[in-house]
Protein backbone atom coordinates (compact mmCIF):
# COMPACT_ATOMS: atom_id res chain seq x y z
CA UNK A 1 0.00 0.00 0.00
CA UNK A 2 1.95 2.49 -1.34
CA UNK A 3 0.56 6.49 -1.38
CA UNK A 4 3.35 7.75 -2.97
CA UNK A 5 5.39 5.04 -4.42
CA UNK A 6 7.88 7.00 -6.35
CA UNK A 7 8.77 8.81 -3.06
CA UNK A 8 8.90 5.55 -0.77
CA UNK A 9 11.01 3.69 -3.32
CA UNK A 10 12.98 7.10 -2.77
CA UNK A 11 13.36 7.17 0.60
CA UNK A 12 13.77 3.18 0.55
CA UNK A 13 16.98 3.17 -1.34
CA UNK A 14 18.29 6.41 0.30
CA UNK A 15 18.39 4.57 3.77
CA UNK A 16 18.91 0.94 2.64
CA UNK A 17 21.33 1.89 0.06
CA UNK A 18 23.83 2.14 2.25
CA UNK A 19 23.79 -1.03 4.08
CA UNK A 20 26.27 -4.09 3.15
CA UNK A 21 29.25 -1.18 2.66
CA UNK A 22 30.61 -1.15 6.30
CA UNK A 23 30.42 -4.31 8.10
CA UNK A 24 30.24 -1.96 11.75
CA UNK A 25 27.49 -0.18 10.56
CA UNK A 26 25.61 -3.17 9.13
CA UNK A 27 26.20 -4.75 13.01
CA UNK A 28 24.24 -1.78 15.12
CA UNK A 29 21.60 -1.77 12.05
CA UNK A 30 20.87 -5.32 12.58
CA UNK A 31 21.16 -4.65 16.40
CA UNK A 32 18.66 -2.18 16.22
CA UNK A 33 16.55 -3.96 13.60
CA UNK A 34 16.31 -6.97 15.70
CA UNK A 35 17.34 -6.37 19.53
CA UNK A 36 16.70 -2.32 19.85
CA UNK A 37 12.98 -3.38 20.97
CA UNK A 38 13.95 -5.99 23.62
CA UNK A 39 16.39 -3.55 25.36
CA UNK A 40 13.48 -0.85 25.43
CA UNK A 41 10.94 -3.55 26.82
CA UNK A 42 13.62 -4.22 29.81
CA UNK A 43 13.89 -0.57 30.20
CA UNK A 44 10.15 0.04 30.51
CA UNK A 45 9.79 -3.36 32.42
CA UNK A 46 12.05 -2.43 35.15
CA UNK A 47 10.44 1.08 35.59
CA UNK A 48 7.29 -0.47 35.71
CA UNK A 49 8.38 -3.17 38.25
CA UNK A 50 10.29 0.03 40.36
CA UNK A 51 6.97 1.76 40.18
CA UNK A 52 5.02 -1.31 41.21
CA UNK A 53 7.17 -1.41 44.67
CA UNK A 54 6.35 2.14 45.40
CA UNK A 55 3.09 2.46 44.33
CA UNK A 56 1.14 -0.80 44.03
CA UNK A 57 -1.76 0.75 42.36
CA UNK A 58 0.08 2.80 40.19
CA UNK A 59 2.23 -0.21 38.83
CA UNK A 60 -0.63 -2.50 38.10
CA UNK A 61 -2.45 0.56 36.03
CA UNK A 62 0.74 0.72 34.12
CA UNK A 63 1.30 -3.27 33.67
CA UNK A 64 -2.38 -3.17 32.70
CA UNK A 65 -2.17 0.08 30.00
CA UNK A 66 1.34 -1.83 28.86
CA UNK A 67 -0.59 -5.15 27.86
CA UNK A 68 -3.52 -3.54 26.10
CA UNK A 69 -1.40 -1.37 24.11
CA UNK A 70 1.23 -4.09 23.08
CA UNK A 71 -2.16 -6.26 22.44
CA UNK A 72 -3.94 -3.83 20.46
CA UNK A 73 -1.26 -3.01 18.63
CA UNK A 74 -0.27 -6.54 17.59
CA UNK A 75 -4.07 -6.86 16.89
CA UNK A 76 -4.54 -4.64 14.41
CA UNK A 77 -1.37 -4.94 12.68
CA UNK A 78 -2.44 -8.63 11.90
CA UNK A 79 -5.57 -7.26 10.88
CA UNK A 80 -3.66 -5.16 8.67
CA UNK A 81 -1.31 -7.99 7.43
CA UNK A 82 -4.15 -9.63 6.19
CA UNK A 83 -6.22 -7.76 4.26
CA UNK A 84 -2.73 -5.55 3.26
CA UNK A 85 -0.63 -7.69 1.41
CA UNK A 86 2.46 -5.86 0.49
CA UNK A 87 5.66 -7.47 -0.38
CA UNK A 88 8.85 -6.58 1.74
CA UNK A 89 11.19 -4.62 -0.50
CA UNK A 90 13.64 -7.59 -1.09
CA UNK A 91 10.90 -9.43 -2.76
CA UNK A 92 10.55 -6.15 -5.12
CA UNK A 93 13.15 -4.53 -5.28
CA UNK A 94 16.29 -5.70 -7.43
CA UNK A 95 18.42 -3.65 -5.55
CA UNK A 96 17.75 -4.53 -1.63
CA UNK A 97 20.63 -4.73 0.58
CA UNK A 98 18.78 -7.89 2.89
CA UNK A 99 21.13 -7.89 5.68
CA UNK A 100 19.15 -10.12 8.54
CA UNK A 101 17.13 -13.34 8.10
CA UNK A 102 13.37 -12.50 7.21
CA UNK A 103 10.65 -14.29 5.83
CA UNK A 104 8.84 -13.15 2.97
CA UNK A 105 5.60 -12.56 4.30
CA UNK A 106 3.65 -8.92 4.67
CA UNK A 107 5.70 -6.05 4.77
CA UNK A 108 2.67 -3.35 6.03
CA UNK A 109 2.64 -2.48 8.79
CA UNK A 110 5.82 -2.95 9.99
CA UNK A 111 5.29 -4.62 14.09
CA UNK A 112 8.81 -3.56 15.01
CA UNK A 113 8.26 -0.14 14.60
CA UNK A 114 4.29 -0.33 15.98
CA UNK A 115 5.18 -2.01 18.71
CA UNK A 116 8.24 -0.22 19.55
CA UNK A 117 6.29 2.67 19.68
CA UNK A 118 3.83 1.47 21.37
CA UNK A 119 6.18 0.58 24.38
CA UNK A 120 8.10 4.10 23.95
CA UNK A 121 4.73 6.49 23.92
CA UNK A 122 3.40 4.45 27.09
CA UNK A 123 6.88 5.25 28.51
CA UNK A 124 6.41 8.63 27.46
CA UNK A 125 3.84 9.18 29.26
CA UNK A 126 4.23 7.60 32.52
CA UNK A 127 7.63 9.10 32.69
CA UNK A 128 7.28 12.67 30.37
CA UNK A 129 10.95 13.30 31.06
CA UNK A 130 12.18 10.24 28.94
CA UNK A 131 9.82 11.20 25.94
CA UNK A 132 12.52 12.20 23.81
CA UNK A 133 14.71 8.63 24.56
CA UNK A 134 11.95 6.21 24.71
CA UNK A 135 9.95 8.03 21.79
CA UNK A 136 13.75 8.10 19.93
CA UNK A 137 14.53 4.63 20.39
CA UNK A 138 11.23 3.18 19.01
CA UNK A 139 11.91 5.88 15.56
CA UNK A 140 15.21 4.31 15.62
CA UNK A 141 13.73 0.61 15.49
CA UNK A 142 11.61 1.73 12.96
CA UNK A 143 14.47 2.91 10.95
CA UNK A 144 16.50 -0.13 11.01
CA UNK A 145 14.20 -2.13 9.43
CA UNK A 146 14.06 -0.08 6.66
CA UNK A 147 17.82 -0.08 6.49
CA UNK A 148 18.24 -4.45 7.13
CA UNK A 149 15.36 -4.31 3.77
CA UNK A 150 12.92 -5.60 5.21
CA UNK A 151 10.34 -2.66 5.27
CA UNK A 152 9.50 0.51 3.24
CA UNK A 153 9.41 3.45 5.01
CA UNK A 154 5.27 3.92 4.89
CA UNK A 155 4.95 0.68 6.40
CA UNK A 156 7.10 1.87 9.45
CA UNK A 157 5.27 5.35 9.16
CA UNK A 158 1.98 4.17 9.53
CA UNK A 159 3.44 1.08 12.13
CA UNK A 160 4.91 4.07 14.09
CA UNK A 161 1.12 5.76 13.82
CA UNK A 162 -0.99 2.98 14.75
CA UNK A 163 1.32 2.06 17.84
CA UNK A 164 1.32 5.43 18.99
CA UNK A 165 -2.16 5.67 18.49
CA UNK A 166 -2.82 2.57 20.52
CA UNK A 167 -1.11 3.50 23.19
CA UNK A 168 -3.23 7.00 23.89
CA UNK A 169 -5.83 4.99 23.63
CA UNK A 170 -4.69 2.79 25.87
CA UNK A 171 -3.78 5.34 28.16
CA UNK A 172 -6.98 7.55 27.98
CA UNK A 173 -9.19 4.42 28.43
CA UNK A 174 -7.34 3.29 31.64
CA UNK A 175 -7.88 6.93 32.75
CA UNK A 176 -11.85 7.00 32.17
CA UNK A 177 -13.16 5.60 35.18
CA UNK A 178 -11.05 8.28 37.67
CA UNK A 179 -12.40 11.18 35.17
CA UNK A 180 -16.20 9.28 35.85
CA UNK A 181 -15.84 9.56 39.44
CA UNK A 182 -14.38 12.61 39.58
CA UNK A 183 -17.58 13.95 37.47
CA UNK A 184 -20.28 11.68 37.47
CA UNK A 185 -22.45 13.37 34.85
CA UNK A 186 -19.56 12.05 32.31
CA UNK A 187 -20.12 8.52 33.48
CA UNK A 188 -22.25 6.07 30.99
CA UNK A 189 -25.90 5.67 32.04
CA UNK A 190 -27.21 1.61 32.20
CA UNK A 191 -29.48 0.72 29.78
CA UNK A 192 -33.07 1.60 31.32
Amino acid sequence: MTVLPHMNEWLFELINGSAGRVPAIDWLGKLAAEQLFYALAAFLAGLGLWRLHHDRRAGMATAGIALASLGLTMALVLLLKHFIPEARPFVTEQDAHLIVHHSADGSFPSSHAANAVALGMLGALCWPKLAPATLGIATLVGIARIFVGVHYPDDVAFGLLLGAACSVAAWYCAKLPRRWARHPTLAPRPFS
